[in-house]
C-alpha cells in the first residue's frame, strides 16, 4: 500500500512540476508564440488554440489521444507537429522538447496557413493505350 501511495505522490509532483515549468516559461517569454490564429491559419504546436506553445498543448494532445474532450479550439493541424498526417504521442514529446529549448528540425511556434482544398474532379476517361499488334498478342507497335 505504501508503494502505491509513493507512486501516486510522485506522479502528482511530476505533473505539478511540468505545469509549473510551462507556466514559468510562458511568463519568462522563452516559449511565447503570439497568436495570429484565425480562420486562415494556425501556429504549429499550439494544439489548444490559446495562442501560445506551452506544456498545456502537450496536455491537450494527450487528452485527444485518449479521446477525452479537448475543447472547440483544438487544432489537429497545429497538433501534428511532424506533419505526417497523424497526431501521436511523439508530437506531444516534440512540443515538450521545444518548451525545454531543445533544438528541433520543426518550425514550432511559427504561423502557417491552412492547406488549400483542391476542387479537382476525378476523370472518368479510360487511359489511352499504345497501339498493339493485329494478332492479339498485345505487343506494342513502335511508331516513330
Amino acid at each position: 500500500m505504501t508503494f502505491k501511495i509513493r507512486k501516486i505522490t510522485l506522479a502528482l509532483i511530476s505533473a505539478a512540476a511540468l505545469f509549473l515549468f510551462g507556466t514559468v516559461t510562458v511568463f519568462a517569454g522563452n516559449t511565447l508564440a503570439e497568436s495570429n490564429s484565425n480562420s486562415e491559419g494556425y501556429i504549429l504546436g499550439d494544439a489548444n488554440g490559446d495562442g501560445y506553445v506551452t506544456i498545456s498543448d502537450v496536455t491537450s494532445i494527450q487528452m485527444f489521444l485518449v479521446e477525452l474532450p479537448v475543447g472547440d479550439d483544438f487544432s489537429e493541424y497545429a497538433a501534428d507537429v511532424d506533419g505526417d498526417g497523424e497526431i501521436k504521442l511523439e508530437d506531444a514529446v516534440t512540443i515538450q522538447k521545444w518548451v525545454a529549448e531543445i533544438e528541433l528540425p520543426y518550425s514550432i511556434g511559427e504561423f502557417f496557413e491552412f492547406p488549400v482544398a483542391t476542387t479537382a474532379q476525378p476523370t472518368t476517361e479510360a487511359p489511352t493505350q499504345p497501339p498493339t499488334d493485329d494478332d492479339g498478342w498485345g505487343r506494342i507497335i513502335f511508331q516513330p
